[in-house]
């Protein structure tokens, strides 16, 4: 692992960033692409995107293998076959791919251009060809960009499921994204026969667009209908209890989905009551949410729920396992409202019942990552402290007896940090006993920190000293 890090911290620089994007683009070049593996630099920007925040890469290594595309096919229009003989010269296997090359565009036309991305060695050779045989620059920048999009992608994905620390289990991954892989196939067989048809009709463009678009919007309602309503995938997948051992082994952190590449929601609030959760909720006015995982909703029963302004909830997932319950503000609607889930951990130093929640506030609906597909879903407000307190402050007003102490479990996450919200790192842990004389208060005006290893710990972090103590370190090292 200590290598791994080095090797992360020798890219993650401005010379390591230069390399790639400069990679990037010589694989696509005539001549060179013979000897430079793009992939690697693909999955190196992908990589970086994930351990080092670096997004903006991802932009400039697609714009730089775009623009190996154009250079080679400004050199094969320009100079066509006396620049072949100078890269090709006696290699039997080069002259070989150049030829496999021209036949693919002749038999397949624009679509040959986007798919020999995924070709292997023929895509190197591609650009040049095209060039070469005079095909339209616009059209070749057009076809080109979208075969960057699909070919560069699956080595950057990778390369960000690498750095996220996912173990790549072949079957679960296949099994999370199958419907994506199923719907994207018909899309594009539907949009390529689209494409033959009005090209031999010689539609206009206008019409064009429509006719692809009408595809593209039927597989993305397609995929979101099966996914939520015909498959019952959700179904298949019950709340069971988590240790507290996996929760910190997460980093406090649930997921859309089954693997770590989705953008996460923070666990920040945890109760451990000996009262059931719907009664809670109940006495501070909220209402208990449908979920996918947890009810077998229909269509029907879906706009009724809206229409009653309590719409299901998509499921998040914590060590795979999708949330006990969940519950909103009556207020909420289905564009904005307040809304926490809670998982039921296995252990726990209390004699309750303890749960870990991911309280937050939706503010919009726009398509996301979930599951394996691009679905329609909420975006939540990137203030999650602020809700996390106003849940703090709803169950101290519906029950005062009940204690609040603040740990700090995470490190802070800063606004401008990459991701879908922004956190001082603390979770509020709440308790509440029926038997309100047994239960001391708590200040939650003073709250004291622990650090994660003392997560249940009864006992408050210890106070740090000029010379710092071990247990102050592991403390100081969370924030």
């Amino acid at each position: 692992m200590n290598e791994i890090g080095f090797l992360s911290d020798l890219i993650a620089t401005p010379m390591g960033i230069t390399v790639i994007v400069l990679g990037a683009m010589a694989d696509a070049v005539i001549g060179l692409g013979f000897i430079v593996y793009g992939e690697v630099f693909f999955i190196a920007a992908g990589y970086l995107a994930a351990t080092e925040a670096m997004h903006f890469l991802l932009p400039m290594v697609y714009v730089s293998a775009w623009g190996g595309d154009l250079i080679s096919y400004t050199l094969g229009r320009r100079g066509g076959h006396r620049i072949l003989l100078k890269v090709a010269g006696k290699s039997q296997q080069r002259r070989r791919a150049y030829r496999k090359a021209k036949n693919i565009l002749t038999k397949y036309g624009y679509p040959g251009v986007t798919v020999s991305r995924l070709l292997g060695p023929v895509s190197w050779v591609v650009p040049f060809a095209a060039g070469s045989m005079q095909m339209p620059s616009g059209r070749f920048a057009l076809f080109s960009s979208m075969g960057v999009c699909i070919g560069v992608s699956q080595f950057v994905v990778i390369g960000y499921l690498l750095g996220s620390g996912i173990e790549l289990h072949w079957q679960s991954i296949i099994h999370e994204f199958m419907p994506l892989m199923v719907f994207g196939i018909i899309a594009v067989s539907a949009s390529l026969i689209i494409y033959q048809i009005t090209k031999q009709h010689n539609w206009r463009l206008p019409t064009k667009v429509l006719m692809h678009g009408i595809i593209w919007c039927s597989a993305f309602m397609l995929m979101n209908y099966w996914m939520f309503f015909y498959g019952a995938t959700h179904s298949k997948n019950k709340a069971v209890p988590i240790v507290t051992s996996r929760l910190i082994q997460e980093k406090f952190k649930v997921y859309p989905g089954m693997s770590k590449g989705y953008l996460a929601q923070p666990i920040n609030v945890m109760l451990a009551t000996d009262l059931p959760l719907k009664e809670i909720h109940q006495k501070m006015g909220w209402v208990e949410n449908m979920a996918f995982s947890k009810n077998r909703i229909s269509i029907i029963d879906y706009w009724r729920s809206i229409l009653n302004k309590i719409p299901p909830v998509t499921d998040l997932y914590l060590a795979q396992s999708p949330q006990l319950a969940a519950f909103q503000n009556p207020e909420g609607n289905i564009m904005s409202r307040h809304h926490v889930r809670w998982w039921e951990l296995a252990d726990s130093p209390y004699p309750e019942r303890t749960y870990a929640g991911s309280m937050s506030t939706d503010d919009e609906i726009r398509p996301k990552p979930y599951k394996g597909i691009l679905a329609l879903i909420h975006d939540i407000d990137p203030n999650v402290d602020a809700a996390r307190d106003m849940l703090v402050e709803l169950i101290k007003t519906a029950y005062p007896h009940a204690s609040v102490e603040y740990i700090q479990a995470n490190r802070r996450i800063i606004p401008e940090a990459p991701g879908d919200y922004s956190t001082d790192g603390r979770i509020a842990v709440i308790r509440i006993t029926s038997n309100a004389a047994a239960q001391k208060n708590i200040n939650i005006n003073s709250p004291r920190l622990f650090s994660a290893g003392d997560l249940f710990s009864a006992k408050p972090a210890p106070k740090c000293p000029k010379q710092k103590l071990p247990a102050c370190n592991i403390a100081a090292s969370s924030v």
